[in-house]
């Protein structure tokens, strides 16, 4: 039955004094009754006090009940609110509480018939920091983090400065009878545990702590008959604590919820994997936001290579292993192991990978065991994936059934001219005329079969290839991946007469994106991807497709014979709009605000139950 709050009183008030200074009592008492009405007309209010302050007190608030026995005195406070049926306020020293408090408390009871106690957050005098409330794990942090916790715990029984006893409760809890008043606490508390009522700890429910001491400073003896080592290990050892370790070091000095950005997939050379991660970063760089404070961490090795902190003097870069924890982050690549999983999870509140295809799962030979274990747990217990395409996402999604409430969402990568072309400088590398054919040496790419297919078909063409082993032919240069600077491709791909990408599967392809933005033909294989390309470039026309190998012969033929003009303007759709790689870091950092903006702690504490080892 729901409690009504229309009337006064809200709830009956036991005061405990028993460990206050005697000359303090009085004036306090007088402070609050004036503050709060705590002489409110019908509101029960008992006072446990040294024997010393009881006679003073009785003289000055007759209508109070002034008791020198401790559990005598919440006995006596139990029994009156019992039977007017009202809940039980039970505050704890000469602290500054509100009355406003108490009613927020009160509302909270309506939640669940078996909560039997509720009780607030305190935080720091000046308001700046959110007090711990269990003294075996002592984390204070930020009051900004208070948003990110779950509205309630539930929990066993723990002494604060303020509990709200529900009126069923009182009805139903066990008088205590121990002469100490910590023992009593104990018996009222475990007792109504033991009963099956639970204690509900409010984190949007604050009260500035003026007391002395740590709000979480008494500790309940552990009665008898409790096994005290199973109740210590399941109290410091909730998830909620946990999260509450992650959040204390998740914000700067200043406030700034802090992100992290791992880079470790970086290789120290240039493939499509370091063009994502390091467009990812520039877009990031470009719109950083101040009140965001965003870490970067990459390997050591790698961050040098690339020169990391020169290119991003706005962001935080670590080596090899980030420091502290965060409030999101969001690893560039897949993981290919639950180990990793785990590490963003302890690490961060809100983790995000971003998905770049699902070959190597496919292809089998080159993957391991944990990755289909990995992909399928990232897919029910992550906050978001990120996509490079659509295409990546629907292969992902068929195959690993995230979850249906899971953001997937695609960023795609930059196909801005601008930020994709290099100067090839002023000789050309290949004097003759030349095909570039782009892949590397796994059977998906198809490199290998095509070069011979185009050299016996063209055998006074040249051809380069960029990635997979030198097949030996006359009439073919052949470049190993990863040995190449930013200028020698740059260089073969502008001199190109045409570009062919025979690869079967593919996330994104970026070979296309280049070989558009050198103002090239690409011939690809065809596949919905290149659809979806096409809708963010603006030379849509530009991306020939074919289906039997045996079609890239025909179609290589009017380029060759200059029956197609190859210029950049060619098959230019300016409706579609590019994005740049700002755009794409723009659309992963919304995405991740937005991931903020709602978290409330219940997607960490899921994703806990699911990563902790048993």
């Amino acid at each position: 039955m729901a409690i009504n709050l229309s009337g006064e009183p809200v709830c009956d008030v036991f005061l405990d004094f028993t460990e206050m200074a005697v000359d303090d009592i009085l004036p306090h008492v007088q402070r609050i009754v004036v503050a709060e009405g705590l002489a409110a007309q019908g509101q029960l209010v008992t006072v446990a006090c040294p024997m010393a302050a009881v006679v003073e007190l009785q003289a000055e608030f007759p209508h109070f009940s002034i008791q020198g026995h401790p559990s005598k005195a919440l006995g006596a406070a139990l029994k009156g609110a019992s039977l007017r049926r009202r809940p039980l306020a039970l505050v704890q020293g000469g602290w500054s509480w509100r009355n406003h408090t108490l009613r927020s408390l009160v509302e909270e009871l309506n939640h669940d018939p078996m909560i039997a106690s509720v009780q607030p957050r305190f935080v720091s005098v000046g308001g700046d920091l959110l007090l711990p409330f269990l003294a075996e794990a002592s984390i204070q942090m930020p009051v900004a983090a208070a948003s990110y916790l779950p509205e309630h715990y539930i929990t066993g029984e723990y002494l604060s400065p303020l509990i709200v006893l529900a009126p069923n409760a009182v009805a139903g809890a066990p008088l205590p009878k121990s002469e100490s008043m910590l023992q009593a606490y104990a018996e009222l508390l475990s007792g109504l545990r033991r009963r099956g009522y639970r204690n509900l700890l409010c984190n949007r429910i604050t009260a500035p702590w003026d007391g002395l001491g740590a709000p979480c400073g008494r500790v309940l003896p552990t009665l008898a008959h409790e096994d005290a080592a199973l109740l210590r290990s399941i109290n410091v050892e909730q998830p909620e604590l946990k999260l509450e370790r992650i959040l204390s070091q998740a914000f700067t000095v200043k406030g700034q919820p802090k992100i992290l950005i791992d880079a470790r997939g970086l290789p120290p050379f240039v493939n499509g994997t370091a063009v994502c991660v390091l467009g990812f970063l520039s877009g990031l760089h470009a719109i950083a936001q101040g009140w965001l404070h965003i870490t970067v961490v990459a390997g050591g090795a790698e961050a040098v290579a690339h020169r990391l902190e020169e290119r991003y003097p706005a962001f935080e870069i670590h080596h090899d292993t980030p420091k502290g924890h965060f409030v999101a982050m969001t690893l560039l690549n897949q993981p290919w192991a639950m180990s990793t999983i785990r590490d963003m999870h302890e690490r961060s509140a809100i983790i995000s990978a971003n998905i770049l295809d699902t070959i190597l799962w496919d292809i089998m030979f080159v993957s391991n065991p944990g990755v289909r274990k990995a992909w399928s747990i990232l897919g029910q217990c992550a906050d978001i994936l990120f996509f490079n395409t659509a295409y990546s996402r629907d292969r992902y999604s068929f195959r690993f059934r995230p979850k249906a409430q899971m953001p997937r969402v695609v960023t795609h990568h930059s196909m801005v001219a601008e930020e994709i072309v290099h100067d090839p400088g002023e000789t050309r590398i290949v004097a003759e005329r030349y095909i570039l054919i782009m892949g590397n040496n796994y059977d998906h790419k198809e490199v290998a079969n095509t070069l011979r297919l185009l050299s016996d078909a063209f055998p006074y063409l040249n051809f380069v290839s960029i990635g997979a082993e030198d097949p030996k032919l006359a009439n073919v240069h052949a470049y190993a991946s990863g040995d190449l600077s930013n200028e020698t491709i740059a260089n073969l791909y502008a001199h190109a007469e045409a570009v062919v990408f025979p690869s079967h599967y593919e996330g994104f392809g970026l070979p296309v994106a280049e070989a558009l933005a050198y103002g090239k033909y690409v011939l690809v294989r065809d596949m919905p991807l290149w659809d979806e390309i096409r809708s963010i470039s603006a030379r849509p026309d530009a991306i020939l497709t074919f289906q039997h190998d045996s079609d890239v012969v025909r179609l290589l033929g009017p380029i060759l014979n200059g029956s197609v003009t190859n210029t950049v303007g060619l098959s230019s759709d300016s409706s579609n709009v590019q994005p740049n790689w700002a755009d794409c870091a723009r659309t992963m950092l919304n995405a991740l605000e937005a991931a903020m903006a709602s978290f409330d702690g219940h997607q960490w504490l899921i994703r806990d139950d699911i990563l902790s080892e048993r």
